[in-house]
């Protein structure tokens, strides 16, 4: 038995050696020598304009700590707003020792759900957002870019609501996922099938080009990762899943009537049209692995009730 657990133990040592030195962070010293580029350690901001800003975004202390230190991730923005280049180590701080994604390039249009110092420089102007959602007549998203990684990761489009104004707690999150090598894996193990209460699938969603798989899980995730800037997560979580999106594409044209879903959420009793939309979020979530994403166009067409 003895060299039973032993053979075992060697086994994990040697196979979580070669699982970490195969997403060891890469030097990134050759993308910090480009002028247009802002590989800084910090979880500030780099401007387009006034209203649209990049931002590296954290929501744990503990791996921002590592990020510091060079240990768990570098990350380049490039400054003219036509992407970023990332690599991560694989960072395993979940108690069963599965990787915990807890860092994403953001690419922000209005303002932040958690009232970051940042926001006041580089959202104070925007005259679209934040919106009450009864107010939207149509809401339009084009997000047309290439993406060439590897590892653990992937891309989305998040929005929060807020049920009474920009000051008030984030009261759900809504992340609508294009592409990653990790989303066929969720597919197969949906995030609604966790443990854990006020879980449930909704119907399908469809939208132009994409039909969506759709959970909500209405409580706080129990994750280690749970204090944030703006508080603890207790805000309900929809996921949506894309079913008709090949995941080995690396070119990608996403166009999104996000006023079908906020109709869809409204009907589904998840929000009402009273809620608050601060902003819209594209994102590259992270676990581990690297990427280099190069977006070609990204817009959106707001048209509001008379």
């Amino acid at each position: 038995m003895k060299k039973i657990c032993l053979l075992i133990l060697l086994f994990l040592f040697f196979n979580n050696y070669a699982y970490s030195a195969k997403f060891e962070i890469k030097d990134i010293n050759n993308y910090q020598s480009k002028d247009n580029l802002d590989c800084s350690k910090d979880d500030g901001a780099v401007s387009k304009n006034n209203i649209e800003y990049y931002h590296t975004n954290f929501w744990n202390f503990k791996a921002l700590k590592k990020y510091k230190e060079g240990k768990s991730l570098g990350t380049c923005i490039y400054k003219d707003g036509s992407g970023w280049y990332w690599t991560a180590a694989r960072l395993v701080n979940d108690p069963k020792g599965s990787p915990v994604s807890w860092v994403q390039p953001t690419y922000q249009i209005g303002s932040s759900p958690w009232q970051r110092s940042l926001d006041v420089t580089y959202s104070k102007d925007n005259k679209n957002f934040p919106l009450k959602v009864g107010n939207i007549n149509s809401l339009n998203f084009n997000y047309n870019y290439s993406s060439i990684g590897k590892g653990f990761y992937n891309h989305n489009l998040t929005l929060w609501f807020k049920k009474n104004n920009l000051l008030s707690k984030a009261e759900y999150e809504v992340m609508l996922k294009f592409n990653g090598p990790q989303i066929v894996k969720h597919l197969r193990n949906p995030y609604c099938n966790k443990m854990g209460s006020g879980s449930k699938f909704l119907d399908d969603l469809e939208l132009k080009n994409i039909t969506y798989k759709v959970c909500f899980k209405s409580l706080e995730r129990n994750l280690l990762e749970s204090k944030t800037k703006g508080g603890t997560r207790d805000f309900g979580t929809v996921v949506m899943y894309p079913k008709n999106i090949n995941q080995k594409n690396t070119e990608f044209n996403i166009q999104l009537d996000i006023a079908k879903v906020i109709n869809y959420l409204i009907l589904n009793n998840i929000i009402t049209k009273e809620y608050i939309l601060p902003g819209l979020e594209i994102n590259s979530e992270i676990w581990y692995g690297e990427e280099e994403l190069k977006i070609k166009n990204l817009s959106y067409d707001l048209q509001l009730k008379n």
